[in-house]
């Protein structure tokens, strides 16, 4: 537009033209108007420049859209601390399995088995003589030096009649001058006399027994021991003990004495000297010569 010089004027057609004052007021607010509008199509258009991301060298449209991103606003999150409810804790002691023990009991049955010792029988044999009624409150002894007749009429009392009497006959192997033999089975008694016959002297007594194996007969004929023969050496060791002693005899066979309690001796023969060998004949005085 052209301004006139020297005079107000104004924009061409302006409806508030005029000169005056009222002129420069009027310019005033255009002028100020158009800056306004220009800024705020500035400012429009930066943030269409920014929204868009758009080129600087790009026309932008006038008609713009403006999308206002939706804003999700989250609630605030309160956090409440879990209440953890521990149950109360029960310590089972461990169950241990113990397998059931068996105690098997073993009972040991020791039989002992007492053997009764040997029954002596109505006349027992000593170192001393002979016994009548061993064991018995009635035993009566028969020493050695015993008048024949006396002792004789005794053992007939228990025993019976002897089997053989030989009467007073001179005997070689025997002491004296005479000898007398009475059995009873396997028990002998022996008489000798010294002197002859119609002297005043003369003496006859009881002087030795012997026992052999040639009968069962009488009983229980036995030593005070309880040995006899047919007995074990070892019966007859355990009886007496180191009072016996055993050597070899004639044949094999073995010969044994024993010192008896009266100073008296016991005489025998064995079948051998092994324990396990037996006792054949006993005897005991010195009377007679016996076979070993």
């Amino acid at each position: 537009p052209t301004v006139a010089a020297g005079g107000g004027g104004g924009w061409p057609n302006d409806p508030y033209g005029g000169g005056g004052d009222d002129d420069d007021d009027g310019n005033a607010r255009w002028i100020w108007a158009a800056v306004a509008g220009v800024a705020a199509v500035v400012v429009v258009l930066v943030l269409v420049l920014l929204l868009s991301g758009g080129d600087d060298g790009e026309d932008v449209a006038t008609s713009t859209t403006t999308s206002v991103p939706s804003s999700t606003t989250a609630a605030p999150t309160t956090t409440i601390a879990g209440t953890t409810t521990v149950a109360p804790t029960t310590t089972v002691a461990p169950t241990t399995t113990v397998a059931p023990t068996t105690t098997t009991t073993s009972t040991t049955t020791t039989t002992t088995t007492t053997t009764a010792p040997p029954a002596l029988g109505a006349v027992g044999v000593s170192d001393f003589g002979i016994v009548l009624r061993p064991g018995q409150a009635t035993s009566d002894d028969v020493l050695f030096g015993e008048d024949p007749d006396t002792t004789v009429t005794l053992v007939r009392g228990l025993l019976g009649a002897p089997g053989s009497d030989s009467g007073w006959v001179v005997d070689d192997v025997c002491e004296g001058s005479k000898t007398r033999r009475v059995r009873w089975g396997a028990l002998e008694l022996t008489f000798t006399q010294v002197g002859a016959d119609g002297d005043a002297s003369r003496t006859r007594e009881f002087t030795q027994w012997f026992v052999d194996n040639t009968s069962t007969e009488p009983a229980g004929l036995k030593t005070l021991e309880r040995v006899g023969v047919g007995d074990r050496i070892e019966a007859w060791e355990n009886a007496y003990g180191d009072d016996l002693t055993l050597e070899v005899g004639s044949g094999g066979r073995g010969y044994f004495q024993v010192a008896g309690p009266s100073d008296g001796v016991l005489e025998g023969v064995t079948s051998g000297i092994a324990p396990v060998d037996v006792v054949l004949r006993i005897w005991s005085g010195s009377a007679c010569e016996r076979p070993l």
